[in-house]
């Protein structure tokens, strides 16, 4: 079993300007999500948000907040939520 990455870990490469680097964290937050990691959620929905290792896609991006705020653990749900809101007013600032 490999090294659980840090939180500093994955925001680092998410947001690096290496995409192969951001493609590799995005694998792997993609099979913690399916096992059931609400903190994977959260992250990939930062990075759907961003594009960050992937295409950016906001409806994937909600969605994927949406289910990170189902956690218990409060300061995951309050991150969900807050990215949630900031993500619904981009879309509401960019309606004509």
């Amino acid at each position: 079993m490999g090294e659980i990455p840090s939180l500093d870990s994955i925001n680092a490469s998410l947001s690096s300007n290496d995409l192969a680097r951001q493609k590799s964290c995005v694998t792997f937050l993609q099979a913690e999500s399916k096992a059931g990691d609400k903190g994977a959620e959260l992250w990939l929905g930062r990075a759907y948000h961003n594009g960050w290792g992937i295409e950016k896609d906001l409806a994937e991006a909600a969605a994927h907040y949406g289910r990170a705020a189902t956690t218990e653990e409060t300061a995951i749900r309050e991150s969900a939520q807050q990215w949630l809101l900031q993500l619904q007013q981009e879309q509401q600032a960019v309606k004509p």
